[in-house]
């Protein structure tokens, strides 16, 4: 996957940085695709402070469906399975 950092010309760099915007995460620094995954695109986004967080596109289906998923992984999180609980904002 590609490398992407802070060019207005970069539609993915934008998506990325309006992410880390609403959910108040800092500034982005830079991001790598992650090239694992089967339908979504992922992130691993460097922030303002060196904080390191991964953002996923969710490619497909429905807003239902989207939350079905991340309320999955937060349960399974909250039972302490390794897997990253998302960051949920409703709009």
């Amino acid at each position: 996957m590609h490398r992407v950092g802070p060019d207005a010309r970069d539609s993915d760099y934008q998506r990325l940085a309006e992410a880390a915007r609403q959910f108040e995460l800092g500034t982005v620094t830079v991001a790598q695709g992650v090239a694992e995954g089967l339908l979504n695109r992922s992130w691993s986004v460097l922030l303002s402070g060196n904080r390191r967080v991964f953002i996923k596109q969710v490619a497909g289906g429905d807003r239902a469906q989207a939350v079905w998923q991340h309320t999955a992984t937060r349960a399974l999180a909250a039972r302490g399975l390794p897997v990253a609980a998302p960051l949920i904002r409703s709009v």
